[in-house]
């Protein structure tokens, strides 16, 4: 959950609905530890 919080880069996401699969993603990428 910690590398999901990460706020030292805000990431700004466009709007739906390509914006909601770019977040899921992100964030499922972050909780594993790749980046983008």
């Amino acid at each position: 959950m910690t590398r999901i919080r990460d706020l030292s880069e805000p990431v700004v996401f466009p709007v739906a609905p390509d914006g909601h699969s770019e977040h899921i993603r992100y964030s499922f990428g972050a909780a594993e530890g790749v980046t983008a």
